[in-house]
C-alpha cells in the first residue's frame, strides 16, 4: 500500500517495497488520484509504469480529449478504439498538436501505415529527440491491431517500461480484452474511445464547442443540426463554423440559423416523415422517403434515423399518457420543447404495440441491409416498402 494519501498531479515520497531505501527514494507522479487512473515512478532517471490492482484501465471518451490533455498531459501510450474516422483524426491532431507546443522544442511525429516489421516500430520509440531536446518523439501506428497480434511480448514489455522520451500512439479499430495481449495494453494505456458517437453526446459537444467560440447555440437549433447531418463529427464541426460565420457578432445561434445555412435540412425532412408514418400517411411518407434518397441519404441512414426517431417518438407518448408536462418530457427525451408538442399531435394515443411493431420493421430492414447487397436501381423500390409497412400496409409491386 502507499504510505501517503495522492493527489491530483502532486508528488508524494514513499517506499513501495523492502529494500527501496537502499537505493534512494521512489518519487511517484499521479496523474490523478482517483482509482482508474495511471501514475509513473522515477527512478535512476527512467519512467515506470506502475500497473498496481488497485487501479483500473483509464478509458476516454474520444470527445473529451481536450479536456483529458489539459488537465493531465501526454501519456506514454494511448490505444484510440473504433471505427470513426472523423474522431480518429481528432484525437490524433490533439495529440499531435499537445506534443509539439512550444515548450517542448525538437518534438516531432512519425506514422506507421502498416506493420511489416515492428522492430523499426520500437527502435523509433527507444531514439532519444535530437541533440538531447525536451521535446518528445509520438509514433503515431495506424495499423494497432496488427502489432498487437505480431509483437505481443514486446508491446507488454515497452507499455510496462515505456521510454520517457516517446509517446505511442496506436489505432485499434477492436481491442480483445478478453486475450492477454489486448488486456495486459488496456491496463497500461489510456484508451480513447472512437466509437460512433451518440446522438445525445453530438448534441452536448456542439454547445461546449459553440461555448468555446464565445458562441450559444440554443437547445432547438443543436437538435436540428444534429437532425440535420447526423452525429458525423467532421461534418457537424464544419457546419457549425459556418453558423458561427453567419452569426457574426450576434452571441444566440438559433434554429433559424440552422434552417438558413444546412442545405435542405435533413431534420425537416425526418420530421415529416415520421410525422407522416404516424399519421399512416402513405403518399406523403412515400414522396418524403424519395426525397431523402434523391439528396443523397442512402438507405442504411434512413432506417437509422427513422430508428432513433421511432424511440423518441416513443418515449414522448408514455410520458403524456402519465400527464407528464411538455418541458418536463422535453429535458427526458433530449428534444426542445416545440418538438414535443409537434409530436404528441400525432402519437399521443398510439399504444406501445404500435411503436414495437414499427421498430421491428425497421431492425428487420437494417437487417436485411447488413447482410445483403441492394443495387442502386432498386434502392427507392425498397425503401417505399418500407415505408408503406411503416405506414400499416404493404406495399406491392
Amino acid at each position: 500500500m502507499f504510505s501517503e494519501a495522492c493527489t491530483e498531479r502532486r508528488h508524494f515520497w514513499g517506499s513501495l517495497s523492502p529494500g527501496l531505501e537502499d537505493f534512494g527514494l521512489w518519487r511517484l507522479n499521479m496523474v490523478n488520484s482517483q482509482p482508474g487512473r495511471y501514475a509513473y515512478q522515477q527512478f535512476a532517471g527512467r519512467w515506470w509504469f506502475l500497473n498496481a490492482c488497485c487501479y483500473r484501465p483509464m478509458n476516454i471518451p474520444a470527445l473529451q480529449i481536450k479536456k483529458h490533455l489539459d488537465g493531465n498531459g501526454l501519456a506514454p501510450v494511448y490505444v484510440l478504439c473504433g471505427e470513426d474516422e472523423a474522431l480518429i483524426s481528432a484525437t490524433l491532431s490533439a495529440l499531435k498538436q499537445m506534443n509539439e507546443s512550444g515548450d517542448m522544442p525538437g518534438s516531432m511525429a512519425v506514422e506507421f501505415d502498416s506493420v511489416d516489421d515492428h522492430r523499426c516500430i520500437f527502435d523509433e520509440l527507444y531514439t532519444r529527440p535530437f541533440l538531447g531536446m525536451a521535446g518528445k518523439r509520438m509514433v503515431v501506428v495506424r495499423s494497432g491491431t496488427d502489432l498487437v497480434d505480431s509483437a505481443p511480448e514486446q508491446l507488454a514489455e515497452y507499455a510496462a517500461a515505456p521510454s520517457s522520451t516517446s509517446v505511442l500512439v496506436l489505432c485499434c479499430e477492436k481491442l480483445d480484452r478478453r486475450r492477454n495481449p489486448g488486456r495486459k495494453l488496456a491496463a497500461s494505456a489510456v484508451c480513447v474511445d472512437c466509437s460512433k458517437v451518440r446522438w445525445s453526446d453530438a448534441r452536448r459537444w456542439l454547445r461546449e464547442e459553440a461555448a468555446r467560440h464565445g458562441r450559444k447555440l440554443d437547445s432547438a437549433a443543436g437538435y436540428a443540426l444534429v437532425q440535420a447531418v447526423g452525429p458525423n463529427m467532421s461534418v457537424l464541426k464544419r457546419e457549425l463554423e459556418k453558423l458561427i460565420l453567419y452569426a457574426g457578432d450576434g452571441k444566440v445561434i438559433d434554429q433559424r440559423a440552422v434552417d438558413d445555412i444546412v442545405p435542405e435540412s435533413r431534420s425537416r425532412t425526418v420530421y415529416d416523415l415520421s410525422d407522416a408514418i404516424a399519421r399512416s400517411a402513405h403518399g406523403e411518407a412515400i414522396a418524403l422517403g424519395e426525397t431523402l434518397l434523391l439528396h443523397g441519404e442512402s438507405p442504411e441512414m434512413v432506417i437509422a434515423f427513422l430508428g432513433v426517431r421511432m424511440r423518441e417518438l416513443w418515449q414522448m407518448a408514455r410520458l403524456a399518457r402519465r400527464s407528464t408536462p411538455a418541458r418536463q418530457i422535453a429535458s427526458e427525451v433530449g428534444v426542445p420543447e416545440f418538438a414535443v408538442k409537434r409530436a404528441l399531435g400525432s402519437v399521443r394515443d398510439h399504444p406501445d404495440r404500435w411503436f414495437a411493431d414499427r421498430l421491428n420493421i425497421l431492425t428487420e430492414a437494417d437487417s436485411e441491409l447488413k447482410t445483403s447487397s441492394l443495387p442502386s436501381r432498386l434502392r427507392t423500390i425498397w425503401l417505399t416498402n418500407v415505408v408503406s409497412r411503416l405506414c400499416g400496409t404493404r406495399w406491392k409491386r
